[in-house]
């Protein structure tokens, strides 16, 4: 007994594949993070979140970045940038973390108690940080320069002069 056998496609249905196939478009989950020049800023404090990137904690402060009366401000005035802090697998933050020392700019102090290091220190508070450009992937492999961003690298400070009415 013999097996059916499917019918050979002819040629129009080839090319119709095809043009499908290039027709093809994509949709990105979110906005492709920016690339400023990598200096120090004026920043505030927008919002605090906690994702699981590769399946560790951490917490993502986010900053906005102020007009600096520079030749950039144009380019970088209102852009939010991310400050990655990872924490311990537990979930909490060694003293020289990035969120311990961030806490500790921002509230110009050491904390008193180790389980209290609230995300407010950095609310209506004019902060400056220092923004890098990542060129690297997770793995320290080279990206292209098209696709290269920033992130705040650190808190440089706070202005107290300047500090933000609540």
């Amino acid at each position: 007994m013999e097996t059916p056998r499917r019918p050979e496609p002819d040629a129009t249905e080839t090319s119709s594949r095809t043009e499908e196939a290039k027709d093809l478009e994509f949709v990105l989950e979110r906005e492709l993070p920016p690339l400023i020049p990598a200096l120090e800023y004026p920043a505030v404090f927008v919002k605090a979140e906690r994702p699981r990137p590769f399946g560790r904690p951490e917490v993502v402060l986010w900053f906005k970045i102020l007009p600096a009366a520079t030749a950039t401000d144009e380019l970088t005035a209102g852009v939010e940038l991310p400050y990655h802090c990872p924490a311990q697998p537990n979930g909490r933050f060694a003293p020289s973390s990035n969120y311990a020392r961030a806490w500790q700019i921002a509230a110009g102090r050491r904390p008193t108690r180790k389980d209290r290091l609230s995300v407010a220190v950095f609310r209506h508070r004019l902060l400056r940080v220092k923004v890098r450009t990542v060129i690297v992937d997770n793995r320290r492999r080279p990206l292209a320069e098209s696709t290269y961003y920033s992130v705040i690298d650190r808190l440089v400070g706070v202005d107290a002069a300047r500090d933000l009415e609540p």
